[in-house]
């Protein structure tokens, strides 16, 4: 917490400025183990998906961040060029991905409201 003593009149600063450091003082110990704790567990919590090559016809890969809204194919399906495989939404925008080649769905990496970001697979198919 940041006070600008400049911007406040002479008399109001000493009793302010008095209530700060009375505030200050017990608190920060807390403040600073709250942030440590935190940043420990920070890397441990985050998972990390497999990301595909967005060359490659025969993976569905999300082309920017955002959250999967439908899945319009499932394992086993026949699919031809085109047809779609999931829809993304971002920024209130959908996105629909569509398969690279003919073939069949092999996997579905991810599930309906999960999070991606770009580059990540979302489906794997075989001609």
């Amino acid at each position: 917490m940041r006070i600008r003593w400049a911007l406040l009149p002479r008399k109001c600063t000493k009793p302010i400025y008095r209530f700060y450091r009375k505030w200050q003082e017990p608190h920060q110990q807390t403040l600073k183990s709250i942030l440590l704790k935190h940043r420990a567990e920070a890397p441990k919590d985050l998972k990390t998906r497999q990301k595909g090559d967005s060359k490659d016809p025969s993976q569905a890969v999300a082309p920017m961040p955002g959250m999967v809204t439908e899945i319009n194919a499932e394992v086993g399906d026949k699919v031809s060029e085109g047809d779609p495989i999931v829809t993304l939404e971002a920024m209130k925008m959908l996105t629909t991905i569509s398969a690279g080649m003919d073939g069949t769905v092999t996997e579905i990496v991810v599930h309906k409201g999960e999070a991606v970001e770009s580059d990540d697979l979302l489906a794997k198919l075989e001609p």
